[in-house]
């Protein structure tokens, strides 16, 4: 796959990466709900689609840190808590008083792009692509 410089690409799947997780600190005994993904490393689109992640109330004592994986969409998060993913709905960051974020996670952006019959996953950065709009980026 030849691509130069200036040229738009279209990309048709995208995919975050946590490259550094961050914590979470409970300022206060609370509790964190969501789906219970399980001890993972990876999720398919397919499964976070799924039905099959039961919801489940978590408790969080006063003190008490847990990873902030990735914020997901419409105040939904990916955390860890005692080695399992959870899903959290609303996310930590929207509690101010009962959760205290020490930093933002490191995320990469991968998105999957096809120019005539070859496709490949490109990591988004300022060195390689922009985003020019409408599920297409622009190379550098």
């Amino acid at each position: 796959m030849t691509i130069h410089p200036g040229q738009r690409i279209s990309f048709d799947d995208a995919r975050y990466r946590t490259i550094q997780a961050r914590r979470f600190r409970a300022l206060a005994n609370s509790r964190v709900k969501g789906r219970v993904i399980g001890n993972v490393s990876h999720l398919s689109r397919e499964d976070y689609y799924s039905s099959k992640f039961a919801s489940a109330d978590v408790d969080v004592e006063r003190g008490a840190t847990f990873e902030y994986l990735q914020y997901r969409a419409e105040g939904t998060c990916f955390v860890r808590i005692d080695g399992n993913v959870i899903n959290a709905s609303p996310c930590p960051t929207i509690d101010t008083s009962g959760f205290r974020l020490e930093a933002q996670p490191r995320l990469q952006l991968w998105i999957h792009v096809a120019v005539g019959n070859s496709s490949r996953w490109v990591l988004v950065s300022k060195s390689t692509v922009k985003d020019v709009g409408a599920n297409s980026v622009a190379t550098k």
